[in-house]
């Protein structure tokens, strides 16, 4: 996909998430926030020269990639992987919502800001 594709569609997550109540509807929350997160991150692979607009992440090892990313994107790649494993705790799961949640989604956010990310209204 497109990098300008994968913006305007974490754009539209921002917006449908700015409506969301953390506390009440955490598992849409997070399920949002990870889709979000994972097209500013396929965005910026792509800008970077990572990958090309053929070659999206799904998840964070999903597809492998050849050449590796910066120092930068590898950080948020991280941040990215610890937002798939709350998920898979908060949504599949039996855990109810708790502060890790809120931290992870904030520091992808500083973090998406610093590279050029779209700022989350979260």
């Amino acid at each position: 996909m497109e990098t300008t594709l994968h913006r305007l569609k974490a754009d539209r997550l921002t917006q449908a998430i700015s409506l969301l109540d953390l506390t009440l509807d955490y598992e849409l929350v997070l399920e949002g926030q990870m889709h979000r997160a994972t097209h500013l991150m396929n965005a910026l692979l792509h800008e970077a020269g990572t990958t090309n607009p053929d070659d999206d992440l799904i998840h964070v090892d999903m597809p492998r990639r050849v050449v590796p990313p910066s120092a930068e994107l590898a950080e948020i790649m991280q941040l990215l992987e610890e937002c798939e494993l709350l998920r898979c705790l908060h949504v599949r799961g039996p855990v109810k919502p708790d502060p890790r949640v809120s931290a992870v989604i904030r520091h992808l956010e500083a973090a998406f800001g610093k590279s050029g990310g779209i700022d989350a209204r979260r």
